[in-house]
């Protein structure tokens, strides 16, 4: 989560959602999973997630927008877009999901439960059963990609690969800079071991997030040739 105004940054990462009680704090859609992110922030804390009003803001980019007018007091971000904002002066992350929590980084217990498998590949399972050559390779292939992305000696090509998916405004004070911590970070989550424990909050997150009904077996999503 990023905070706009500074003002609103206090001594304690408690102190800081009281002093958003009242204002207005930007999400993807309201309703969505975006939203359940932002009122874990509270909820955590022990406090009402209805202490704000959430806005529904979009993209990231929207959200810079929302930032840069005033339009929201804070937003719950995701993605690169975040290191942008806090570049360009809108604000500061009193909560980075992306790093280790700590005093310095108080990150919410279901958030840390479910950091190792914020990204996961998912297929049916059809396919899996008649194909399962393909899928082992490509569980393979995403195995060694992932450890190269991780290696610091391939650090340089990664950030020669990624241009074009991932673009920091030439206006960005520090453009450069901030590209190649943001790759930095997100290279350094990779990884192809994930434990049950880990998949098992992310359904348990998911499941809430998403308002499901119907109980969600670990066993029954993960693939039995995994190594």
């Amino acid at each position: 989560m990023l905070f706009r105004s500074k003002d609103l940054v206090k001594p304690t990462y408690r102190e800081t959602l009281q002093a958003l009680k009242g204002k207005k704090v930007g999400v993807v859609v309201v309703g969505a999973s975006n939203e359940f992110h932002a009122r874990l922030h509270f909820t955590d804390e022990g406090m009402p997630a209805t202490a704000v009003t959430y806005v529904s803001l979009g993209l990231p980019n929207s959200m810079l927008l929302g930032l840069e007018k005033g339009t929201v007091d804070a937003v719950e971000f995701y993605g690169s877009a975040q290191d942008i904002a806090v570049a360009k002066g809108l604000g500061v992350i009193v909560s980075d999901t992306r790093k280790p929590s700590g005093p310095q980084n108080p990150v919410p217990k279901n958030f840390q439960a479910i950091a190792p498998v914020s990204l996961v590949w998912a297929a049916q399972e059809s396919f899996i059963q008649k194909n399962p050559e393909a899928v082992v390779n490509f569980q393979n292939a995403m195995t060694d990609a992932s450890a190269w992305a991780r290696d610091p000696a391939n650090r340089s090509k990664l950030y020669e690969l990624m241009k074009d998916q991932f673009v920091v405004p030439a206006d960005v004070p520090g453009a450069d800079k901030v590209y190649r911590e943001s790759i930095d970070t997100y290279a350094g989550m990779t990884s192809a071991a994930v434990s049950r424990d880990a998949v098992k909050a992310y359904v348990d997150f998911t499941v809430a997030a998403r308002e499901l009904k119907t109980p969600v077996a670990v066993d029954d999503l993960l693939w039995e040739g995994r190594k």
